[in-house]
């Protein structure tokens, strides 16, 4: 019986991944099949992948909206933790309002439902669309009123608190960590990410970086007018937080959401930065209602609370992130 329960918790962790072809998923995905095995993760999305991420570890074609498609593959697989980051991304759901409403809501709904019937962790990531004016503007704390003003922030607001029902009603692990923008270059993942992306509210400085690569940059147009700060990190500190938060014992979480973030700036403050390595780099702009969805979001988050109770700290700035692309893009050399 010793040798039994020694083994047991000496084995490793089966995971399953929603959302697996996104920019997160991609990244994480490959991150956590270093550390678990490439057998023990399971990516799931309602579209099929290259080759390439096919042959890399089981792949199971799964739309979250389908409750009976879930329980089968956890089943199955003997799954004991879930990533739940299927989401559509918030421009596009401005325009289909219902279709997020389905994915969001009843997607986290059969993930939470099935967490509860098998015991199983569950990640959630959380958005800053969250929050809205109401909320303040610098420095904005984990716990604030939210107002948000897109159908992808409602619904990211209902995701954390129907999880925090789910916890305290049924005692489901419920974890969730509320994301700003994401920097990368979206080639991190053996995913076709790139080719699938849709850019939204805070991507311009990946959508801007590709042009200039492209020798397209006169056709490139920044939607977020040039002093519009907005928090971000970038994807190596978001998977390095995500993988803290998924495997930590449960007694160390202390809240119910966490914010993360790596640093605050603008376009044009991006831009400057950009230009102490490539001088010719300039972005040209095109305000829209990406614009307006961003000025409903805080310019800094607090997240304090996280770095303390995880002994985490970002690894990049600005400073160090930019440089960091270009490298990853053969824009500079290094």
């Amino acid at each position: 019986m010793l040798a039994t329960r020694m083994l047991l918790s000496e084995a490793k962790p089966k995971i399953l991944i929603t959302g697996c072809l996104g920019q997160v998923g991609s990244s994480l995905v490959r991150s956590l099949r270093t550390k678990y095995g490439g057998e023990n993760v399971i990516a799931t999305d309602v579209v099929v992948p290259n080759k390439k991420f096919y042959q890399e570890g089981p792949f199971k074609y799964a739309d979250v909206t389908h409750y009976d498609t879930l329980a089968k593959i956890a089943v199955d697989e003997r799954v004991d933790w879930v990533v739940h980051n299927s989401s559509i991304q918030s421009i596009v759901g401005e325009s289909d309002p219902s279709r997020i409403l389905d994915v969001h809501i009843t997607g986290i709904r059969n993930v939470l439902e099935l967490s509860k019937n098998l015991s199983l962790r569950v990640l959630v990531p959380s958005s800053i669309a969250c929050f809205s004016p109401e909320s303040g503007n610098e420095n904005v704390p984990d716990m604030a009123v939210m107002k948000p003003k897109t159908v992808y922030g409602v619904s990211k607001c209902f995701t954390e608190n129907i999880g925090i029902y789910f916890r305290k009603k049924y005692d489901v692990d419920f974890r969730c960590i509320r994301y700003p923008g994401i920097v990368s270059t979206l080639e991190e993942g053996s995913s076709p990410a790139l080719k699938l992306y849709k850019p939204t509210t805070d991507d311009y400085p990946m959508m801007s970086l590709h042009a200039y690569r492209n020798g397209l940059m006169d056709s490139y147009k920044c939607p977020l007018a040039p002093n519009q700060r907005l928090p971000f990190m970038k994807i190596d500190d978001c998977i390095s937080a995500t993988e803290l938060l998924l495997t930590c014992e449960k007694e160390k979480i202390r809240q119910d959401v966490y914010n993360i973030c790596g640093s605050s700036f603008s376009p044009s403050e991006f831009e400057a930065e950009v230009q102490k390595h490539l001088p010719d780099f300039k972005l040209q702009y095109e305000i829209n209602d990406m614009n307006n969805v961003a000025e409903s979001w805080p310019s800094s988050v607090d997240d304090s609370n996280f770095r303390n109770d995880f002994d985490w700290n970002p690894s990049f700035t600005l400073s160090s992130m930019v440089p960091a692309l270009l490298k990853r893009l053969g824009l500079m050399q290094g």
